[in-house]
């Protein structure tokens, strides 16, 4: 996985990126979207993509993050997780390490940062909205999007 990160960053063109000692490796796409690696084991790796405070004041959340999760997962897509020391709402995706390139693993963090895109568009229509510093909503504007998207 190492090597795979490595190569990951030199193919988008960007710095040395590499695992912390938790081996977890965290950057910012389009200074929007916080995605997280984390070098679970020799077989996989999770992608994590930091949605944003979990809100404690919306009765309806919960029921919303859970029809969400059903869509996800009959569309193969990540799941809705909650990280509780950040108390936030994350959308994870295992990624295989078999036969893993750089490629695949881009196209995988693509897919988690378009149900990024659209769980936070289907909250903000049903009048939840999700603290996070890196989403914006006003960058997203796609209002008309009324359903989850978890396209591979």
């Amino acid at each position: 996985s190492e090597l795979l990160l490595e190569k990951f960053a030199e193919k988008i063109g960007i710095g040395s990126i590499s695992f912390n000692e938790n081996r977890l490796c965290s950057f910012a796409i389009d200074e929007i979207y916080y995605i997280s690696l984390s070098d679970a084991n020799d077989e996989y790796m999770m992608i994590y993509g930091v949605c944003g405070k979990f809100p404690t004041d919306n009765s309806n959340f919960a029921l919303e993050i859970l029809n969400a999760n059903l869509w996800f997962a009959e569309n193969g897509g990540p799941y809705l997780c909650y990280e509780a020391g950040a108390q936030s709402l994350l959308l994870a995706l295992r990624f295989p390490l078999d036969d893993a390139t750089p490629e695949k693993l881009e196209n995988e963090i693509e897919v988690v940062v378009k149900s990024m895109e659209n769980l936070y568009l289907v909250l903000h229509n049903q009048g939840i909205t999700l603290e996070n510093e890196h989403m914006k909503i006003e960058e997203i504007s796609s209002s008309d999007n009324k359903h989850y998207y978890a396209g591979r």
